[in-house]
């Protein structure tokens, strides 16, 4: 796939990356996928059982001998981990139809046979003191506290990794310059045709130098207007 966008009268070449990067093996992310799937490698920690991951994520953890394995248990182990607050945490679904998508939220009654195709995979997590090593005082008070701020950047960590899963990788040529590594369909949000249009506005101005350090050495030299060529703007 190829899109040309036209910038100060110069193209934008913006093309799909085969080889564009994966956030959780490229950036340095402040969340932990911790996920259970037979087929496909999720993030950085497997787990064997979502029970057993939460009951050591506890102060205390209930003894092996006092656990069920059930949807309620389940549910209970996910709330007492959130009432205990040290870590913030977020379920983690995968839709696996034509594609894969990863989300905090069900895919249930918001994709095509998610019903079928979509479940709950795992966690992305993160202890609460990475607010204070992280965030900024402000960043904390605008979302209303140091977990709820930790939610908020754990959700956008997704969100990227959503862009990789479904192939919306790209780069682009402009300016005599070729640069990847952007994702996401919204090329003004990535940052693509941010710095695209730098690079085209940095070639203009450094052929409008040329030009005009040209004119300078005709005018010091003498040269008659007839001999006087200037370097053609590309």
């Amino acid at each position: 796939m190829e899109e040309t966008i036209m910038y100060r009268g110069r193209p934008i070449k913006i093309m799909y990356d085969e080889f564009g990067l994966n956030p959780r093996k490229e950036y340095d992310n402040i969340g932990t996928i911790a996920y259970k799937h037979s087929r496909y490698d999720l993030g950085e920690e497997e787990i064997s059982d979502p029970i057993d991951f939460l009951n050591d994520l506890l102060d205390e953890p209930i003894p092996n001998d006092c656990i069920e394995y059930s949807n309620d248990f389940l549910s209970a182990m996910e709330a007492r981990v959130d009432i205990e607050g040290k870590y913030a945490i977020l379920p983690l679904y995968l839709y696996d139809h034509s594609g894969l998508s990863i989300s905090t939220g069900s895919f249930r009654g918001r994709a095509v046979h998610a019903e079928w195709d979509s479940g709950q995979v795992g966690y992305i997590y993160a202890h609460i003191d990475n607010a204070k090593k992280e965030f900024g005082k402000s960043y904390i008070e605008k979302h209303g506290g140091e977990k709820e701020a930790l939610i908020a950047f754990l959700e956008g960590e997704i969100e990227e990794y959503d862009k990789c899963l479904r192939g919306e990788c790209y780069y682009f040529e402009a300016g005599g310059e070729t640069l990847g590594g952007y994702l996401g369909s919204d090329h003004r949000e990535s940052g693509l045709l941010d710095e695209a249009e730098s690079h085209i506005d940095w070639e203009i101005k450094a052929e409008m130098k040329e030009r005009f350090d040209k004119v300078k050495a005709f005018i010091k030299n003498n040269v008659p207007l007839s001999y006087r060529v200037l370097p053609k703007l590309v």
